[in-house]
């Protein structure tokens, strides 16, 4: 604007530059007081009328288009006689500093309205120190809506108040504590409150707004905190449940099958413990005696997400095989698919069973025995008679070889005979407190005699036992038996080791041989009548020691390796 716009101009023609209308100025209500002030008045956002001078503010046009802010004090100006002779008028443009309390008081707005409508409790708070500037306690300045909510108290209750007068000692001394930190460091915290009278958890975060102040931001977390806890107690009761379960459980990844956690029973069922097999892609299938079953189950589990009751062998860390009744699940842990298996261990229970199958087999073979044993006998004692009258006839003398091979023949069916009448489950026992040592003693010279005519030894090692109920007879079979057949597994210079021995309230009879140890597809068959391995054996040897142990209630197992096979033949002591 020039000067030559405005000067010499009248009728309120200076005021188009201003306002682009004409009008009076603020000058103009100095000079004219008789103007309409009220109208005029209502031109400027900001007036005020002193005896000396009219302040005000008031918002023009610029050159550009847009409004400026102008502040404007005019003053009267008089002669030495009092008399208004004119007036002065000075303007500033305060568009910034408006424009500055303009944002100002939009940002209080926004925040009065955040500050009102958010969801976390808000407080602010006046530090209060003692007589040497140390914080005690705070006073509340101001508080939102939901903080009234969170702690149950109007904001006319709370401002003005100390914390202390509001809470109690026992409520209040954590938050002063941290509240203090803020105030003396200038930097914020963060922590967790329980409101004991709502019940409620708070995540508080306290910071500094300026000085001498505190503020803290409320966020309610009992939700979070109750599905924490719930999620916790999940977990808890699954990992109890995982850890204590009498079954075997793992966990895994379903397609390399890297174990991630096993439970405490399958370390006691497998023998490895839990750093020989977390993490290793190949200790799952080096449990597996057949690889191609794991294959099968984790196709089956891949197309149907559930395996339920099958019955699997495994291998355990010794390398004794396991049977059990396997199920299995996937789930989604994270977003990522494993394998959460199970299996009952029912080897002793399938073991159990193919031991009542082959007693069951014995028993069998013992009532046709006891059946027909003594109706062939009777004729077969008549020919054996008739032979030996017959060959010591002269006319027969020729022939005496071929008489004596005849009743050879008839002595070894009767032996058979004999073995089969054995294994009668009803056979009578004639059980009497003995000592085992004492029958092994009396029964070592016929043992070393039978393993010296084949270049071998057997050896005692008997150690100081109690008296068991048995048969004198019935074991000395039982024990010629089982020698016998370890002097068949061993090479010449080989040693027999018969012990005994107390255990676990038995006392043990173990006979062990230096042979080459018996194949697992023999094993599983031991003990089955008329199974051997032997060219003239009949099989009846193993299944009599079986019928014996089990007419005294007596147990056999077998270990069997390369360096040789020893057989334990456990009986209960005499009580």
């Amino acid at each position: 604007m020039l000067a030559q716009d405005i000067l010499g101009k009248g009728n309120y023609e200076y005021s188009l530059k201003f306002y682009d209308t004409r009008k009076p100025i603020l000058i103009d209500l100095v000079l004219h007081p008789d103007l309409n002030m009220n109208k005029h008045y209502r031109e400027y956002s900001f007036i005020h009328n002193t005896r000396e001078n009219l302040v005000a503010e008031v918002s023009v046009p610029n050159w550009n288009g847009k409004k400026s802010d102008l502040w404007c004090i005019a003053n009267p100006l008089y002669d030495t006689k009092g008399n208004l002779v004119g007036a002065i008028e000075s303007v500033r443009d305060i568009t910034d500093r408006k424009q500055t309390e303009r944002a100002l008081k939009q940002s209080e707005e926004r925040y009065r309205t955040l500050f009102s409508t958010m969801n976390e409790g808000l407080a602010l708070m006046e530090v209060i120190t003692d007589s040497e500037g140390n914080p005690y306690d705070f006073k509340y300045l101001d508080v939102n809506p939901m903080f009234e909510k969170m702690v149950g108290y109007s904001r006319d209750l709370l401002i003005g108040r100390r914390l202390r007068e509001i809470f109690s000692d026992e409520r209040s001394s954590l938050r002063i504590e941290q509240y203090t930190k803020v105030a003396l460091t200038g930097k914020p915290v963060e922590f967790q409150w329980y409101e004991s009278n709502m019940d409620k958890y708070f995540d508080v975060i306290a910071f500094y707004p300026g000085e001498g102040q505190c503020a803290a931001l409320f966020i309610d977390i009992t939700n979070r905190k109750e599905t924490e806890l719930a999620l916790r107690l999940s977990e808890e009761k699954f990992s109890k449940a995982f850890s204590s379960s009498p079954n075997l459980i793992v966990l895994s990844t379903i397609n390399d099958g890297c174990l991630i956690e096993v439970n405490d029973n399958f370390c006691s069922i497998t023998g490895y413990n839990r750093m020989e097999v977390i993490g290793r892609s190949s200790a799952m299938a080096d449990l597996w005696q057949n690889p191609e079953e794991l294959s099968e189950l984790k196709m089956i589990l891949t197309n149907k997400g559930y395996i339920r009751n099958r019955e699997v062998r495994l291998r355990s860390k010794s390398g004794d095989e396991i049977i059990g009744l396997a199920s299995a699940e996937l789930i989604n842990i994270n977003n990522k698919i494993y394998m959460i298996g199970t299996m009952i261990d029912i080897t002793e229970q399938k073991q159990m069973q193919e031991e009542m199958a082959r007693l069951d087999r014995l028993n069998l073979v013992g009532e046709i025995a006891a059946s027909i044993g003594h109706e062939i006998r009777n004729p077969m004692t008549t020919v054996r008679g008739f032979l030996q009258l017959l060959g010591n006839e002269a006319i027969y003398k020729e022939d005496r070889p071929y008489f004596e091979l005849m009743i050879e023949e008839l002595d070894r069916a009767n032996a058979i005979i004999t073995e089969f009448l054995s294994l009668a489950k009803n056979k009578t026992v004639d059980s009497k407190l003995h000592n085992l040592n004492s029958i092994l003693e009396n029964v070592y010279p016929l043992l070393q005699a039978d393993a010296l005519g084949q270049d071998k030894r057997v050896k005692l090692e008997l150690a100081r036992i109690p008296n068991v109920m048995v048969d004198e007879k019935e074991i000395r079979q039982l024990l010629l038996n089982l020698v016998r057949n370890g002097m068949d597994a061993m090479d010449a210079g080989g040693t027999i080791t018969i012990k005994t021995y107390v255990e676990d309230d038995q006392v043990v009879l173990s006979i062990h041989d230096r042979g080459s140890g018996i194949p697992s597809e023999v094993l599983q068959h031991l003990g089955t009548p008329f199974f051997t391995t032997k060219e003239d054996g009949t099989g009846l040897g193993l299944s009599v020691c079986y019928s014996i142990a089990a007419r005294h209630n007596a147990s056999i197992n077998i270990e069997t390796g390369d360096t040789g096979t020893t057989f334990y033949i456990g009986f209960q002591c005499a009580s």
